[in-house]
């Protein structure tokens, strides 16, 4: 019975270390936007514009640049300010501290681009980007420089990837007049789109988190007049125009808090590595297998008698 005893100790650990939790993407088809407010956790469900808010540990660190890797499923953030470390995010709202660090501190903005890369960046307008592929090249800085052209103040805020057009998006400077502008993720060049024009009831005060759902709508999470955190949706077809106004629509609002960040995740089923959260699906499968053998096995001895080991 010793080898079985192995197998059951095995298939008990690996279930509790699966049961660690990282992050899970809930599976909505257009996707989840969440928005980081201080140590909240903001999500938007964006099929139906309902906001919730769940609690966000930092542990005394003002993690940024988040973003959702879609295929791994795993969250990446900067540590922000001064602090240069990474981490990921668990479901139960704590982060884990990642085996690579940044070139330097103070990366406020970031989003996932295609192949397991992950863009941050930081004012005055420098990026670099990182692999989060799992394997030996975990962590390699693939890419590093500054934003181009500078001009209407530079790159300042959240970015968000769309798939769609293959560009990178940020909502340009507060200061008027505020532009939806875009990234080319090969290039790193800066173009500027339409005008924003915010609402008289929330005007924009300060740049947010941003993140876009299945259908390429952009959310964003922005600082408004009263001191209140706006959430605003734009549609997918006018902010990738070269020129013109976009309005967007106002879904909600909350208490601003300092500090905030974003990402978004639109689970897919051909998502090659499970998330954490299958592997302890399967971890128990394992285990349930295993406690029926060991079951028969005890009957069929008391059956024919023992036999000795």
């Amino acid at each position: 019975m010793k080898s079985l005893s192995n197998v059951l100790v095995v298939a008990a650990s690996f279930l509790l270390a699966a049961t660690a939790s990282a992050f899970t993407c809930p599976s909505t088809p257009s996707g989840t936007v969440y928005f980081r407010a201080g140590d909240e956790l903001r999500a938007v469900i964006t099929a139906t514009n309902a906001i919730t808010t769940s609690t966000l540990t930092r542990a005394g660190v003002d993690r940024n640049a988040m973003a959702w890797d879609r295929a791994t499923g795993s969250v990446y953030a900067s540590g922000g300010g001064t602090d240069n470390s990474v981490a990921t995010l668990n479901n139960d709202g704590t982060f884990t501290l990642s085996t690579f660090s940044l070139s330097s501190a103070g990366f406020a903005g970031g989003t996932a681009l295609p192949g397991s890369r992950w863009l941050v960046a930081a004012q005055p307008d420098s990026y670099e980007v990182r692999s989060v592929a799992p394997g030996s090249g975990f962590g390699a800085l693939l890419a590093s420089g500054t934003f181009s052209p500078t001009t209407n103040g530079g790159v300042s805020g959240d970015l968000a990837y769309r798939s769609s057009d293959n560009r990178v998006y940020f909502i340009g400077p507060i200061s008027s007049p505020t532009r939806i502008g875009w990234i080319d993720p090969t290039t790193f060049a800066v173009t500027y789109g339409p005008t924003i024009a915010w609402p008289s009831s929330a005007t924009a005060t300060g740049a947010g988190p941003l993140g876009f759902d299945a259908d390429g709508n952009l959310f964003a999470q922005i600082t408004t007049t009263g001191s209140v955190h706006t959430f605003f949706k734009f549609s997918a077809g006018a902010i990738g125009a070269a020129s013109g106004t976009v309005a967007p629509q106002v879904i909600g609002s909350a208490t601003a808090i300092s500090g905030t960040d974003g990402f978004s995740c639109v689970p897919t089923p051909d998502t090659p590595v499970p998330t954490l959260g299958q592997w302890s699906l399967w971890g128990l499968a394992l285990l349930m297998m295993v406690v029926v053998a060991s079951q028969r096995r005890v009957s069929r001895k008391s059956i024919g008698g023992d036999q000795g080991v």
